[in-house]
């Protein structure tokens, strides 16, 4: 890949963008929704749940990303589904996804974004820290 720097051009690669969550909704209390800044103009909606019968991650997304560079190298449906696994607590072995524009529902109920849970140990002042 050539570097355009000297030019004063960036040449961002689709791996490279840092994705954050905006705001996150709950809906009948399995399916998460995230809301990201989009890139090019507003917001990115992505709508994950459990598909039935399956240790499967239904995702219901689609953008100008998934139809440049699909829907594997998408970086708001990494972080959809990365933001589920959180939600649930739980890993999914894959995902499917079902290419469709979401528009936010006033009827979800605003979360917390979700975060992983790190629980910390407490150290003695006589204890080694490992």
């Amino acid at each position: 890949m050539p570097n355009n720097h000297y030019r004063g051009e960036c040449t961002m690669e689709i791996d490279e963008l840092n994705i954050q969550a905006v705001t996150a909704f709950e809906v009948a209390g399995s399916y998460l929704v995230m809301v990201y800044p989009s890139i090019f103009q507003g917001l990115t909606i992505v709508f994950c749940g459990k598909a039935k019968g399956a240790n499967v991650v239904q995702v219901i997304h689609d953008c100008m990303l998934c139809r440049a560079y699909g829907h594997k190298r998408c970086p708001y449906i990494k972080e959809g589904i990365k933001h589920f696994m959180m939600y649930k607590a739980k890993r999914f072995s894959s995902y499917n996804i079902l290419r469709r524009d979401v528009t936010v529902n006033p009827k979800w109920k605003q979360i917390p974004i979700p975060t992983v849970r790190v629980e910390r140990k407490e150290v003695k002042a006589y204890e080694p820290v490992t």
